[in-house]
């Protein structure tokens, strides 16, 4: 028994994630798109738009000083389309309360 016990304490030591491993509790959550920083999948969740990527911590949160200026909301739509709009992504993490004409409620209008 002691044997046994000495090697699960150095198992669990010496442990260590492999890289690019499958995810053993993959998320259930419908991805909005890619993250702008790392291309992992971003999810909405009650705050905000999160990368499943731990390792990324990118976050949008519904909730900033960005949208709370400008008295709005980050919709879904909005949140899926930052990857390619390098412009509003920058202006949002920097939270500067800059004229933006860009619907940022996802109509497009």
């Amino acid at each position: 028994m002691a044997g046994i016990a000495a090697m699960v304490d150095e198992l669990v030591k010496t442990y260590r994630p492999v890289p690019d491993a499958v995810v053993l509790f993959p998320s259930n959550k419908e991805s909005v798109g890619p993250c702008p920083r790392c291309d992992g999948a971003v999810t909405e969740s009650k705050k905000g738009f999160f990368c499943e990527n731990r390792e990324c911590r990118f976050v949008l949160w519904k909730d900033s000083k960005f949208f709370t200026a400008k008295k709005k909301t980050l919709a879904k739509a909005a949140a899926a389309a930052l990857p390619t709009d390098r412009e509003l992504y920058g202006e949002i993490m920097s939270a500067r309360p800059v004229k933006c004409s860009r619907d940022l409620q996802g109509t497009g209008h």
